[in-house]
């Protein structure tokens, strides 16, 4: 056995119990073409050891992806890795709570096991938080496609390269600072927030479909100190035939339901009255664009069921037709 010298014993103290900044947990499910390529960029972010963990998590997957990472973390002997294997399939919202149950970082960063990060994008982050103390960090995404263009005909690294004054968009607060994103076009997804912000609040993921989206929103809500990091950040791949017919529907339906909880959350957010109707009608919207792919049938009984529940929510809504319901162009949120 090796015997540990004094200063092997004094880094041993120093280190025993230190948090990380970041938790980079990492979500996969049948992800063995990308999986390499996302962990070797999480690899590239300019950190030291001590400063991130990766905490991986594969949802019972047989693909050969749990190979890839074993190989990986073989290679990476000085990493912090945490990897979990689900024995059943749980889906993405398990996976992602236990993950940040485990997690020990004071930020919690996402991950998909198909995407990946820009070389050093968190190493700008983490100076962006520690000079504003930040609890939300919006980062610029990219999203490109298998193939040259996305089911609406938009070209593979779509990204909006809009001309913003991050540092005036920094200075505002609450429904001030998401609006004003909101309406210069600028994608909100995929935000990096601080475990604190998680815990005090009981913000969990929902198994569900588009179990993202409320989650998100309800940070939205409870954060004091949010900042966007408009650099090049988050590759979000779309990978080709990954909607069936199936999922549309339920897709739609899901939209749907979001359009409804997000004027519902009105009452307990009065202040965020503007931000919940804009998040409302692009929900909506969403779920417009993508019924017309359904059959007649279908769209009937969802379009009625929807006003239905709709009329409790009547005296806040401000965009929603229930007598007609029109198909409007894309408007994706």
């Amino acid at each position: 056995m090796k015997r540990l010298t004094l200063i092997d014993r004094f880094k041993e103290i120093c280190c025993k119990g230190a948090d990380p900044f970041f938790s980079i947990y990492v979500t996969t499910y049948k992800d063995k073409p990308y999986i390499r390529e996302c962990l070797e960029s999480l690899a590239r972010q300019g950190l030291s050891e001590k400063d991130f963990e990766l905490i991986i998590s594969n949802d019972a997957s047989n693909d050969g992806t749990v190979e890839v990472v074993n190989e990986f973390i073989r290679e990476n002997p000085n990493l912090n890795i945490k990897f979990f294997i689900n024995e059943k399939n749980l889906g993405v919202s398990e996976s992602r709570n236990k993950a940040i149950e485990m997690s020990k970082g004071k930020y919690i960063v996402p991950m998909d096991g198909d995407d990946y990060l820009n070389d050093n994008a968190l190493k700008g982050i983490m100076k962006l938080i520690k000079e504003t103390d930040a609890d939300l960090v919006l980062p610029k995404i990219v999203k490109f496609y298998e193939s040259d263009v996305d089911e609406f005909d938009r070209p593979s690294g779509e990204t909006i390269d809009i001309d913003i004054d991050v540092n005036k968009i920094n200075q505002l607060k609450g429904e001030d600072f998401f609006s004003t994103l909101r309406s210069r076009g600028v994608r909100l997804g995929q935000s990096i927030l601080s475990k604190k912000l998680i815990e005090e609040n009981g913000l969990k993921f929902e198994n569900t479909l588009c179990e993202d989206d409320i989650f998100t929103l309800k940070a939205y809500l409870v954060c004091q100190n949010p900042k966007i990091y408009y650099k090049p950040y988050y590759n979000y791949r779309k990978r080709k035939g990954s909607r069936s017919r199936q999922n549309i529907k339920g897709i739609v339906e899901k939209k749907l339901d979001l359009s409804i909880e997000a004027l519902r959350l009105i009452n307990d957010h009065p202040n965020y009255t503007n931000l919940l109707h804009i998040f409302s009608q692009g929900y909506y919207e969403y779920a417009q664009d993508f019924m017309k792919r359904l059959n007649c049938v279908d769209r009937f009984i969802i379009r009625n069921d929807f006003k239905k529940r709709l009329k409790p929510a009547a005296k806040l809504r401000t965009h929603i037709p229930t007598e007609k319901i029109k198909l409007p162009q894309h408007a994706a949120i």
